[in-house]
Formats: C-alpha cells, structure tokens, sequence
C-alpha cells in the first residue's frame, strides 16, 4: 500500500515511477483493515479520498470497547471518526488508479535493486524475532454473522489481541496478534479452529455462529516490532519496510499513507535536480523520524505491557479504565 500511494503521489507531481509487486492484485493480506489520524488526510490531498467513497467500501468506525478474557469493557467514543475497508478492495483501487495516472506497474516481478538511486523499498516487514523465547504470528480473515457491540473491538488475552471491524457489505475483519513459543502446524486443514481459539472464551462465543471466509484467510510469521536492520542501509524505506507499527494501535495503514506523502514531497526535489540522492536519503530520514519516532515509542510501550505474562492482571484494570484511556492512547499512538 506504501509503494502503490507513492506511486500515485509522484504522478501527481508529473514524476515517472514504476512499482514491482511480486505478487498480483487483488489479494488478501493480513492487516486491521482501519484508518485512523493523519492518513486520512493525505488521503484528500492526493485526490483518492473522493474515489474511495464512490467505491462504497469505506465504513464509518465512531466506537471502540475493549475486552479481556473475563473482563467486558465499556463502548467508547473514538476522539475522532476512522474508517475501514478491506485491502483486497483497497489494493485493488491503488493499482488501478497508479496506471490509470500514468505510472508503470510491474505484477509478478521481484525487484532485486533494493537500493541505489531513485529506488525505494515499500516491499511491506521485515522478518524476525521479537526474541528467542517465542514467535508473533499475525492472522486474518474475513466473517459474517458477527454481531458486534461496537464499529471496533479489541479482545485480549494472556498471549494474544484480536481485532474486529465492521466492513461493507455485512462483513467484519477479524484480524490477530499471536504470541507463541512452538511453530503452529496444519494450520491448512485447521485454520478455523486455531482462529476460534484466539481473543479468548467471550469472542469465541461471539464467533460460534460466524461464517469464516476461507478465501480470504491468511496467516504471517516471524513479525517483529523492533526497528528494522533496513533502516541503517543506504536506500530509501517507507511503510512497514521502514517500521512496522504495534497493530494494537490501528495506525499502520496510516503510517503507510503517510509516509508515502513525505517520500513523495523528497522524491519530487530530487527528480527536478533540485537536491542530490544523499540529500534525499537524509532528508526523508530525518522526515520520518519526526513524524512517527512518538508514536512508536509509545506504541511498543503498549505492546510489551499486553502481552506481557506479568501485566495481565493490569491489563484487566486497563480493560476496567477504558473509557477514560481510550482518549490519551488514540492521541499518543497517533
């Protein structure tokens, strides 16, 4: 999503781009599906805002209500409205528009320059450990029959947070963190049944009666929230390639927009002649770490103490005081 809003903003500025996706559009991909802060207004600014709502698959989110295992929390009103809509729609509408505005896109293609002028990495994590005692494997998948007490849900349990977001047309997103000492096996054959097991025994009651898409099914290992070895080479990052967020937060689709947006305004000066590569390079640096270096200080703040084995306790205390902590996160991870 990086790469193809870069894309878009560099034909904007009359730049020639072209984007290598080793994959193919549309697919699914393991994301909360949610935007939230300042993404949405880059959005408007780069002229995208308008054609996603004539798509239809935009949803207003206004609530949140957070839940432990035994704990329900309370509804709470977001301090301001954000919106989901589903990737594989959401991709698909990007690519279309990047050609449509006159940029190249190569599907099927694994770029091999990760670096080197003119090039930017948008190609999406980073693999890795959190540590050497277990793995975080992040899920996703698409259901109907949900009934929510919310536009957005958060369950928690001693290893796991799970996401439920209303979509269009009668779906939700059901989108997890896990965390995990031992590799999981025949999740082919099992995936629903390992997917019931996460968020604890209130979503799974929640979920007895779902209609999980197989479809739109997919699992990541080897995910990691420390800063990646990537951002100390000497090309260009952006999006999850440059930092991936803690999801808890719903702020990773944002940061992708966003950071897009800035490697735009770089990129742009560089093309004309008017600043060298080198100048680039440390311009969109020192760029990025301004924009986000606050929200993800506090967000691996957020993401060690939910799943740390010693914090549950406090994370139902939390679950207790959501209603008046929803506010200071939103702002804090934002």
């Amino acid at each position: 999503m990086a790469g193809l809003t870069l894309g878009i903003a560099l034909r904007n500025r009359n730049v020639p781009v072209v984007v290598c996706e080793a994959g193919r559009y549309p697919r699914h991909r393991v994301c909360g599906e949610f935007i939230s802060g300042r993404g949405i207004e880059v959005l408007h600014r780069l002229g995208l805002w308008d054609m996603l709502v004539a798509h239809g698959g935009l949803q207003e989110v206004r609530t949140v209500a957070f839940h432990a295992d035994d704990v329900k929390g309370a509804t709470v009103s977001l301090p301001h409205i954000a919106w989901s809509i589903s990737r594989y729609d959401l991709d698909a509408l990007l690519a279309d528009e990047l050609v449509a505005r006159g940029g190249e896109l190569m599907t099927g293609h694994r770029e091999r320059a990760t670096s080197g002028k003119g090039v930017v990495l948008a190609a999406g994590r980073n693999p890795g450990r959190e540590s050497s005692a277990y793995r975080l494997l992040g899920f996703k998948v698409h259901a109907r029959g949900v009934d929510l007490t919310s536009d957005l849900e958060m369950h928690h349990t001693d290893n796991s947070y799970v996401g439920l977001c209303r979509l269009s047309h009668g779906r939700v997103n059901i989108c997890g963190l896990v965390r995990t000492r031992r590799p999981v096996s025949d999740l082919r054959s099992n995936w629903n049944q390992w997917v019931l097991q996460q968020g604890g025994r209130r979503l799974q009651q929640q979920l007895m009666s779902a209609e999980l898409d197989p479809d739109s099914f997919c699992v990541v290992a080897g995910l990691s929230y420390l800063e990646p070895e990537s951002l100390q080479s000497d090309g260009l990052v952006i999006g999850d390639a440059m930092h991936k967020i803690p999801p808890i937060t719903g702020n990773g689709m944002s940061m992708a927009i966003e950071s897009a947006e800035l490697a735009a305004l770089c990129l742009t000066d560089y093309s004309s002649g008017a600043q060298t590569w080198d100048e680039t390079q440390k311009r969109l640096r020192t760029g990025l770490s301004n924009a986000f270096q606050r929200r993800l200080f506090w967000a691996g703040k957020l993401q060690r103490f939910l799943l740390g084995s010693r914090s549950q306790w406090s994370v139902r205390m939390m679950v207790r005081a959501s209603g008046w902590l929803v506010r200071p996160l939103f702002h804090l991870t934002r």
